[in-house]
């Protein structure tokens, strides 16, 4: 798991991921996710790590407007082919431990 900030090369797969569920122009989506930061918002990527790496997950945070201490969830995806096996659950709890600090 790690940070869109941290790893900022792997925007485009990101991008690409979130794309193939919910479709859009390629740039408008890089530029929707781009901002992220070590407080909020956030988006999280999991990485699957073998000859190349490759987004297989994605979880965006946000700071809700007006209630401090809030956030919420914007969008949280798994790759179709390894969807039921916890990784959904496993970016959720990411997310929210984020979104605890």
């Amino acid at each position: 798991l790690v940070s869109l900030h941290h790893r900022p090369d792997l925007l485009e797969q990101a991008a690409i991921l979130l794309n193939n569920q919910w479709p859009r122009s390629l740039e408008a989506r890089k530029h929707s996710i781009e901002e992220s930061r070590d407080d909020l918002p956030c988006s999280l990527l999991l990485v699957q790590r073998e000859e190349n790496e490759r987004v297989i997950g994605y979880v965006r945070v946000l700071a809700v407007a007006g209630k401090k201490g809030s956030a919420l969830v914007e969008a949280l995806l798994v790759a179709p082919e390894l969807r039921k096996r916890g990784l959904g659950r496993k970016l959720m709890e990411a997310a929210e431990s984020h979104a605890k600090r």
